[in-house]
């Protein structure tokens, strides 16, 4: 059965950004795959076309490239906080301010999430891109099951 818009799919994957050859950066593993309503938009919208017409069992390789994926960084995305403005996770103090630490503060209301890049005693700079920004995606995909 071809997949088509509207079923779920079940399926594996593993996402480089070096090339097809290079250092996995994600991985879903058979042991836990993910399920997906295709159409839904759960997932890339190229991620998602891809799937359309394959088939259980199918394994193939999608080149996802920037300006599709995840888009350039976006220098406005970087901000510069005062220590304070910023949550660490639960449990965290000041001490475990460091660099790839996953931050929250809030604009207008809204919560943003982050990833500190640098700090000092007073200023914290946390990136707000995705972590694929700017960068070509190499997915291996494993289809695993198809329900409609």
């Amino acid at each position: 059965m071809k997949i088509e818009i509207g079923d779920q799919v079940t399926l594996t994957y593993a996402l480089r950004v070096e090339g097809f050859d290079g250092e996995v950066w994600e991985e879903i593993p058979n042991d836990d795959p993910m399920t997906i309503t295709v159409g839904d938009g759960e997932v890339l919208e190229k991620f998602e076309k891809s799937l359309v017409g394959q088939e259980k069992g199918s394994s193939f390789q999608l080149f996802i490239a920037c300006d599709d994926a995840y888009g350039p960084e976006d220098k406005d995305a970087i901000f510069e906080l005062p220590k304070d403005a910023v949550t660490l996770e639960e449990g965290a103090d000041d001490e475990d301010f460091m660099e790839g630490e996953l931050v929250s503060f809030q604009i207008e209301g809204e919560d943003i999430f982050g990833v500190i890049v640098e700090y000092d005693l007073k200023t914290v700079v946390v990136d707000c891109n995705h972590p694929f920004a700017d960068e070509d995606l190499y997915f291996d995909i494993k289809i695993l099951d198809v329900k409609r």
